[in-house]
């Protein structure tokens, strides 16, 4: 589905088929990175699940850091269609690997969609859900025009714009490494921290985006 909906934005006649296609890519990228996350917590040993969930994220940091600017620099280049394509292309050598190398796993008992909706009564599951919406809300609001105001507030061309893209790859890897290295017993300071930091930078954004050498150092702490 994840294929078939890249292969549609790349051929889309106009705005609205390409902006459904998109719609309906992103709702392929939730559940796959769920599934991906819980299959690998459950092919390690207990101790080693935080480094799990960390090395998934990590393809996800990885994709950010060389994707994401290349993608912007081939669009800027050539076509952005081109870019479409080439996500298809590599959704299919994903889709083969998930096929030759992936193993066949089963849920040990079935479950029901009343059951997972049960969690919702927890309220430590809520609170865990609020600070991941509002702190991604954060990021990634911010991240969507990060492009136009490097280019129209910062008065960066291609090149600046890519490398920028390119540390906020690097700033991804390197903080999803980092927090694989963190104690799963203790992980409120961590996050505390986290959220106080994310708060300064976002709120800074504004005065540092102005500053040509400082808002590449932003996108990178962000």
């Amino acid at each position: 589905l994840f294929i078939g909906s890249s292969v549609a934005s790349a051929l889309a006649p106009n705005y609205t088929v390409l902006l459904w296609a998109r719609v309906f890519s992103a709702l392929m990228h939730g559940p796959f990175f769920a599934i991906a996350m819980v299959m690998a917590s459950e092919v390690v040993p207990p101790s080693k699940k935080s480094g799990a969930v960390a090395a998934i994220n990590g393809g996800l940091t990885i994709s950010l850091m060389i994707g994401v600017p290349f993608g912007a620099y081939i669009g800027d280049l050539f076509d952005w269609r081109m870019v479409f394509a080439g996500i298809a292309g590599l959704g299919i050598i994903s889709l083969l690997g998930i096929i030759l190398y992936v193993p066949n796993m089963n849920a040990e008992e079935p479950t029901s969609m009343r059951k997972e909706l049960g969690v919702f009564k927890r309220k430590q599951v809520l609170f865990a859900l609020a600070i991941t919406v509002f702190g991604y809300s954060g990021v990634f609001t911010a991240y969507t025009y990060i492009e136009p105001l490097l280019q129209d507030i910062t008065g960066f061309g291609p090149a600046g714009i890519t490398l920028s893209l390119f540390l906020f790859g690097v700033g991804g890897v390197l903080g999803n490494m980092l927090s694989g290295r963190l104690n799963a017993e203790s992980l409120l300071k961590p996050l505390m921290v986290v959220m106080a930091s994310l708060t300064v930078i976002l709120s800074t954004l504004t005065l540092t985006s102005t500053i040509p050498w400082l808002a590449p150092v932003s996108v990178l702490l962000l």
